[in-house]
C-alpha cells in the first residue's frame, strides 16, 4: 500500500489552500501564478492563502491537478464558520515517493 500526501481546499470565509505537509516552494510558485499569498505553518500542517479576487476553487483546483494533485472528494458543509454560509472542501491526494 503506498503513502499519500493530502491537501485541502477550502472557500469560506476565505479560499485557502492546506497541506498535510510542507511544500518546499508552492506558495512562491503559486504566488507567481496568483499573486501575493499568506503562508502559515500551523504544527505539521501548511496553509496558503489566497486573494479571492484573483483565485477561485477551480482555477486552483486545475493549478494543483498540474502539479500531480488528484481530486478525490469535494464536500459541502451547511454552515460554515458562520450561521447561513455554505463551506465547500476539495480534497486531494499525492503519492509520496520513496
Amino acid at each position: 500500500m503506498g503513502k499519500w500526501q493530502y491537501s485541502w481546499l477550502t472557500d469560506q470565509p476565505q479560499t485557502t489552500l492546506g497541506f498535510s505537509h510542507p511544500q518546499p516552494g508552492m506558495a512562491a510558485e503559486l504566488g507567481q501564478v496568483l499573486g501575493p499569498t499568506v503562508l502559515a505553518a500551523q504544527s505539521t500542517e501548511w496553509l496558503i492563502t489566497f486573494d479571492r479576487a484573483r483565485a477561485n476553487l477551480g482555477y486552483i483546483s486545475g493549478l494543483m491537478g498540474d502539479r500531480g494533485w488528484e481530486m478525490f472528494s469535494v464536500v459541502n458543509h451547511a454552515g460554515g464558520p458562520m450561521p447561513g454560509m455554505v463551506q465547500t472542501n476539495w480534497y486531494f491526494k499525492k503519492p509520496v515517493e520513496g
